[in-house]
């Protein structure tokens, strides 16, 4: 939401193609920040109730990190660690 406020003024000076053009990006981007959002919250869900899926979004979340260098790469590096460790599994199977 903060995004689209900063990018729908500067999007008015543009010309019709260009200013279509930057509605879809900024659209597919919100579409991606809010998917990368939904994933968050259901693997944080999880995670407090100890839920198996909660291990699981958080890997795919973790994976997704990587991209996001350099803070998130160690973040998603940290993640994958800690979520594959055999304790943490069998914490979430046990549950």
């Amino acid at each position: 939401m903060l995004i689209s406020l900063f990018f729908l003024p500067a999007m008015a000076w543009l010309y019709d193609y260009a200013r279509t053009g930057a509605a879809w990006g900024l659209s597919i981007l919100l579409f991606f920040i809010g998917t990368y959002l939904l994933v968050s919250l259901i693997g944080g869900i999880g995670l407090l109730n100890g839920r198996e899926y909660g291990r699981l979004f958080s890997l795919y979340q973790a994976g997704a990190s990587l991209l996001l260098f350099p803070l998130g790469t160690a973040a998603g590096i940290f993640g994958l660690i800690y979520l594959n460790r055999q304790d943490t599994r069998m914490y979430f199977k046990i549950l």
